[in-house]
């Protein structure tokens, strides 16, 4: 009803108010509207009574009509008719929305004036208050008590499902976490409630907008203001006279053919809603809405066509909405090709049975368009059939866009494009362990401290990443590594391996998908908020089923953040990985080019059980070529021993499996660390150290002190952290130390520094290197202020004129000769000051004094050996050495010379045999921990079984010096030896260990990269390392000389001819072999002393990786070697600085094939020869065929008294070897079964504890070079499991350069023997046969026999 007001002007007339109700606005605030009326001249009484209410109704009507506004109106008042009268009504209820967002903003800069005073500039002025900073507002909203009663325990997942979001989501919300407006909205719709009821808003003041909301304002006032023109309430939209708030330009990429097959081949790991609705969009160009809003109706699968006929989207407060399409033409028909087709078929199976599992609680009845209820037959659904949200899509694309991209060539660091792995937007590599919680003291209930410990330890040893093995851990845990920086990969605590991987596996029965799926979840749930969580792992060795995909399904709904792992099937997860590769599988699939899923990360490696990780570097080497590969985890951190005691003796000890009278027991299978169960570190901590270290050198000009420093971190230069400090070594001690310098070196930037010394000035009798060590500027939690995290060490000249050892020794009294003593035959030389004795039967030093001391005691001079006590690693090789009987060698010379040089020297040259008297067996394997050995008497050694024949020439000089110079061969060449040498025993006095190598860790051929060449200085008893089931340990690679004295410096020093391998232990191989632990090893006692050519290095073969690269192992061919003994002094590297200059002994050794070969270590040899007592001598200019056998003796032409004799049985035929293979089953699958010619051995790639991947192959050596023609093949004949199908063949003259496959082919899928000729024939000696895939597409490969056909 209007309400007419009476106003007196000051003329004496008057003027009527006319105000009318105009509804309420969003405050609840009446709205009037008011119109002026001045009655004419001569309206009195009556009469002006009757206008006035014809003026009041007509004014009521024009405003309840929306016919006629007042001018003066304010712009909110202008927006709220605005929305009611036109937005609501004619625009998509989603477009209203979103103008509705921007009212807030609007209304406080705009909403107070008038419309008609509206200009410009106002507006102009609005924008430009938009661009500024500090304008934006980001808003977070927290539960209201209103909305809590609707969310009682229990009761909530109903509204969290129809709102879509997760349960940690609305877990947090009800604890009182604020949310994003976003899922406010979605909440509040669910629940029914207004959002301003069920929320309570919280505003942060943020940045500014951008010009795509910036415009977004203009054009909402725009379309307002248009319509005011329209309603004559203003003359002219002010809009159209400002300028537009410039958009930005969005650089759009289209995808080409080769980037759209990419990404569909990646959408084959993708959720199956998200895969199929990405697939259609990429094959009809429909919308996402379109696509979410398609019927089953809508599709004519045997016509191939669908019909759009409606779009979908999700407003606030109203949920998900079907609507008309976007315009009259989206109305519209498309043809479909038989992919989408067979696509939609598929994707209709899998919905029917997901439809199934959920059962009554499928939505059956849905409201599309208009209102219109409808059968629900929509493609896409929640879970229990609601309408699906679009914008989940837009949601999840881009973190999978972002998993599966591929990264161009021209974006690479090594200029390679492929799919990498990424953390905050950089390639990493994670250099880690498995890691299991466990204490000998404490089992698995570790405490904080103890975790902090490791943390430490891990610190200080570069390692970055931990797989988190087979369980989430301890929260506390992630504390630290969230702290500390360490990259975790948290696994579900599934593993069922027990089943393996085929039909049983548990990963296929229906029955196990919930608690598959739980167990993922539960780890999901608890730990997704740990920052340090980069990788999670669907479980371990648990089979390849459906519940894993289930899992992994039910994981990227609620975290699509981070990319997912499970080693037992890549093909349903985010990334390749696997266990215990070879090093040469790692080296051909870090190329890119394997079929396997990139990026990679190997999840267990290096097997670290006992002594072990050789060959560490060698992996890193290739896995730091390129970036497919993001590193691995070592097998694992800590032992998992526990305390056990002696029930006599009351010692404590670290006892394994078997120890507590447990049966059945794995032994030492879980004593895999790199550290002991007490936090101990192992000796390879120390090399995981340098292999793990963020910074490289190397040399680019030593003669200038030209170096280069790569900082291999991803994300920090060096100068944060670190100072350069730089040490000049002369004969393994510093003579020059550089104060710290600053290096500031960006990430993965390499950078060159020249350090000042003077290379002319270095003395030539003398052998310099360069150490470099990076140390921390400041204190650490895990280290202190000059700890160095990384370091080197470059030779910088070698010694080349060092004195002779003949020349060293010429002022000491000439030695007279020596005395054959006739009843023990041994030889006695006296010098001033020393007493010799040797042995004519054994070829070897009996005893030795220097001066009134004894150095070697009666009996204990060197012998040849070749036994180690074996590390768990050793058992692809351990058994051949007790079948040939290396532990029990028998030395016999079986001639010997005596020469007097006339120069105060004298000669004794020996040629000697070593052969045990029988075959032996070794009980117990490599584990166990309980171990004795069978001597196998009925098994008696002639001469054509295993032997050393070794020529020694000793040269006894007058000071009291004797120099070995040796030369092995042996009737085996292909035996693989644990080491090659030299043992003696030295009285216990001789407790002080110096030496000039590799220290002051043990070493092996295979792991030594982290201990450099210098002097050190331990006890003989500090040699020992504590491993619970003792084994080989102590080695130092690259010794020059090594001394063992007593507490008043007398011993004796042993310089190396070149290079020796040495150690020194209070215990033999057999007692390490024989002890289950170190408390049960015998009294120490002396010394042994071992001096070798070489030892065999560690591998991996313990678990998967396999044995020593071939490089790394001795073979039992010809080898030189030579020391010299010398009295000690004072200043042992004064006494060590020698050259040898004895004679050198001849080497007569015979080639598979039957080629006879005369050698020698000495430079220019004429060597001559006569073969069966010929009186013909031929001077020898290559090798000699003596395939039928025969006697050849050699012997200088300059110096005959310096010969060998070697007597040779007839080769009845030449037998291919297998010398190396990529994988084996380590026992019952080796790879040497493919060549013994029993079709009932098979090789078979590792499968116990982990499987190998393909391609898998075999090198054989075929002992000489042959023309081959083709080979056969016969698989294994006691099943089909690993029956090769696709193969090649590659040759090669010296089995390190391979060519391309000179044949390639398919077998047929039968057990019979394949016969393959090539197209012509070839010459090689050695052939490689990969298998390249398996009959039944398994990964396993296996054979019985390989034969080559030769011409």
């Amino acid at each position: 009803m209007a309400k007419i007001v009476k106003r007196m002007k000051k003329d004496g007339t008057c003027s009527y108010c006319i105000r009318v109700s105009n509804g309420y606005d969003r405050q609840g605030r009446q709205v009037l509207v008011n119109r002026t009326f001045t009655p004419p001249p001569g309206l009195t009484g009556k009469k002006l009574e009757k206008e006035l209410q014809r003026q009041a109704d007509a004014f009521e009507q024009e405003v309840h009509s929306g016919i006629s506004l007042e001018a003066s109106m304010k712009l909110d008042d202008l927006i709220e008719k605005w929305f009611t009268e036109y937005a609501d009504r004619q625009l998509k209820p989603k477009t209203a929305t979103e103008y509705r967002k921007l009212v807030p903003r609007v209304s406080a800069a705009l909403g107070h004036m008038k419309v008609n005073q509206i200009r410009p500039a106002h507006l102009m002025a609005f924008y430009a208050n938009l661009s500024e900073g500090g304008v934006r507002q980001d808003s977070t909203y927290t539960a209201t008590a209103a909305l809590l009663k609707l969310l009682p325990k229990g009761q909530r997942a109903r509204i969290r499902e129809a709102a879509g979001v997760g349960e940690e989501t609305m877990r947090g919300l009800c604890s009182g976490k604020p949310v994003s407006h976003k899922t406010a909205e979605k909440v509040a719709d669910a629940a029914g409630l207004p959002l301003s009821k069920a929320f309570t808003e919280k505003v942060r003041a943020g940045g500014k907008l951008g010009g795509n909301t910036q415009l977004h304002y203009h054009r909402f006032l725009s379309s307002v203001f248009e319509k005011a023109v329209k309603w004559q309430l203003i003359d002219e939209n002010p809009c159209r006279r400002t300028e537009a708030p410039k958009a930005a330009e969005i650089e759009v990429e289209a995808l080409q053919e080769e980037d759209v097959a990419k990404l569909l081949e990646a959408l084959q790991d993708a959720p199956a809603q998200y895969s199929v609705i990405t697939q259609l969009a990429l094959l009809t160009g429909a919308r996402r809405g379109e696509i979410c809003a398609l019927r089953w109706s809508d599709i004519d699968l045997d016509a191939g066509v669908i019909s759009i006929n409606r779009t979908v989207q999700n407003i606030a407060g109203r949920g998900t909405v079907f609507t008309a399409p976007k315009t009259k033409r989206s109305r519209r028909c498309i043809k479909i090709g038989p992919e989408c087709v067979q696509l939609l078929r598929e994707y209709r199976q899998h919905q029917k049975a997901e439809r199934f599992k959920v059962g009554s609680e499928w939505v059956r009845r849905v409201e599309i368009e208009n209102g219109k209820t409808v059968d629900n037959d929509l493609l896409f659904t929640r879970w229990n059939g609601q309408p699906f949200d679009p914008n989940a899509v837009t949601s999840w694309f881009p973190g999978f866009l972002a998993a599966h991209k591929a990264t161009p060539a021209s974006e690479d660091e090594f200029g390679l494009a492929g799919r990498y792995y990424y953390v905050n937007g950089k390639t990493v590599k994670l250099k880690g362990v498995n890691r299991h919680e466990s204490n000998p003291g404490v089992g698995h209930a570790i405490t904080r401290e103890m975790m902090e410990k490791e943390i430490m330890l891990m610190k200080r040893a570069n390692i970055n990443h931990v797989r988190n093995s087979h369980y989430p851990d301890d929260p506390y845990w992630y504390f630290l590594c969230n702290k500390y920086g360490i990259y975790l990969e948290d696994e579900a605590n599934i593993e069922s391996h027990e089943y393996y991987y085929g039909a049983a596996s548990l990963s296929h029965p229906v029955e196990w998908k919930n608690a598959h799926v739980a167990r993922v979840m539960e780890m999901v749930r608890a730990n997704v908020n740990n920052p340090s969580i980069v990788i999670w792992s669907l479980g371990n060795e648990a089979g390849p089923g459906k519940n894993f995909v289930a899992a992994y399904d039910a994981l990227k709904k609620f975290d699509t953040s981070r990319p997912v792992q499970y080693e037992r099937n890549n093909d349903i997860v985010d990334m390749g990985s696997n266990q215990y590769p070879s090093i040469g599988w790692v080296r051909g699939a870090v190329q890119g080019k394997y079929d396997i899923k990139y990026p990679f990360h190997i999840s267990e490696y290096a097997h670290s059980m006992g002594n072990a990780c050789g060959n560490l570097i060698d992996y890193w080497e290739a896995m730091e070529s390129t970036n497919f590969f993001c590193g691995g985890a070592i097998w694992d951190w800590v032992d998992q021993s526990m305390y056990n005691y002696d029930p006599k003796t009351g010692v404590r000890y670290l006892a394994y499996g078997g120890d507590f009278g447990d049966t059945p027991n794995d032994g030492q299978f879980v004593m895999n660390g790199i550290v002991f169960g007490d936090l101990e570190p192992k000796p390879q901590y120390y090399e995981v150290k340098k292999v793990y270290q963020h910074i490289g050198v190397k040399a680019i000009d030593t003669e200038k002190g030209v170096f280069e420093i790569f900082n291999k971190y991803y994300f920090k230069n060096l100068a944060e952290d670190y100072q350069l400090v730089y040490s000049l070594y002369e004969d393994g001690k510093p003579i020059m130390t550089g104060k710290p310098m600053d290096i500031n070196i960006a990430p993965r930037q390499r950078a060159q520094i020249t350090l000042p010394y003077d290379h002319a000035s270095l003395k030539k009798d003398a052998e310099y290197f360069m150490k470099l060590q990076f140390i921390l500027k400041d204190q650490r939690p895990w280290a202190a202020k000059g700890f160095p995290m990384a370091e080197e060490q470059i030779l910088i000249k070698e010694a080349t004129d060092r004195p002779s050892i003949s020349e060293v020794t010429a002022g000491a009294a000439k030695l007279d000769g020596f005395v054959l003593d006739k009843d023990t035959k041994r030889i006695l030389i006296k010098g001033a000051d020393f007493e010799a004795i040797f042995d004519p039967q054994t070829g070897s030093i009996y005893s030795l004094k220097y001066g009134n001391e004894t150095v070697i005691a009666d009996g204990n001079g060197p012998k040849l050996d070749a036994l180690r006590a074996f590390t768990n690693n050793d058992n692809w090789f351990y058994a051949p050495w007790f079948e040939h009987g290396l532990h029990n060698l028998i030395h016999k010379a079986t001639e010997y010379k005596v020469l007097n040089k006339g120069n105060g020297t004298l000669v004794l040259s020996f040629t000697v045999e070593s052969q045990a008297p029988n075959a032996a067996r070794i009980k117990g394997g490599t584990s166990s921990g309980k171990n004795s050995i069978e001597e196998l008497t009925d098994r008696k050694f002639g001469s054509n079984d295993f032997k050393f024949v070794t020529n020694q020439i000793w040269t006894v000089y007058p000071d009291g010096s004797i120099e070995l110079q040796s030369s092995i061969t042996s009737n085996r060449s292909s035996l693989v030896l644990p080491r090659l040498g030299y043992v003696m025993k030295v009285p216990q006095q001789y407790s002080n260990f110096t030496y000039y190598g590799r220290g002051p860790i043990d070493n092996y051929a295979d792991r030594k990269s982290g201990q450099f060449i210098e002097q050190y200085t331990n006890s003989v008893a500090g040699e020992f390392v504590n491993f619970p089931k003792p084994q080989d340990m102590g080695n130092h690679e690259d010794v020059r000389w090594c001394a063992l004295t007593n507490q008043a410096g007398n011993g004796a020093v042993f310089v190396a001819t070149d290079r020796l391998s040495a150690s020194a232990l209070q215990y033999s191989a057999l007692d390490l072999i024989l002890a289950s632990h170190p408390y049960q090893l015998p009294k120490a006692g002396d010394t042994y002393l071992h001096l070798d050519c070489a030892v065999t290095g560690l591998g991996g073969n313990s678990c998967g990786q396999g044995a020593p690269l071939v490089h790394d192992r001795v073979f039992a061919n010809q080898h030189s070697m030579g020391f010299i003994i010398r009295p000690a002094d004072k200043e042992l590297s004064v006494v060590a600085n020698v050259a040898p200059a004895g004679d050198l002994p001849l080497s007569i050794t015979r080639t598979p094939a039957g080629m006879v070969e005369l050698t020698s270590a000495k430079k220019d040899a004429v060597i001559c020869y006569s073969i069966d007592g010929s009186k013909k001598v031929q001077e020898y200019t290559e090798p000699v065929p003596m395939r039928n056998g025969g006697t050849i003796k050699a012997w200088y032409k300059d110096s005959k008294d310096i010969s060998s004799t070697m007597k040779f049985e007839k080769i009845e035929s030449i037998q291919t070897q297998v010398v190396y293979a990529s994988s084996q089953e380590s026992g019952e699958g080796d790879a040497s079964h493919l060549t013994d010619g029993d079709p009932n051995t098979i090789w078979h790639t590792m499968y116990s504890v982990t499987v190998a991947k393909y391609p898998h192959w075999v090198d054989l050596d075929a002992g000489e070079v042959k023309e081959i023609k083709g080979f056969t093949y016969l698989p294994r004949q006691n099943g089909g499991n690993g029956n090769i199908k696709d193969y090649s063949i590659q040759v090669s003259m010296d089995g390190k350069e391979w060519g391309e496959p000179v044949n390639k082919g398919t077998f047929a899928r039968d057990s019979k023997e394949k016969r393959v000729l090539f197209d012509k024939p070839v010459k090689a000696r050695y052939i490689r046969f990969t298998a390249l895939s398996e009959q039944n597409g398994q990964d396993f490969a296996s054979g019985a026999e390989i034969t080559i056909l030769a011409n």
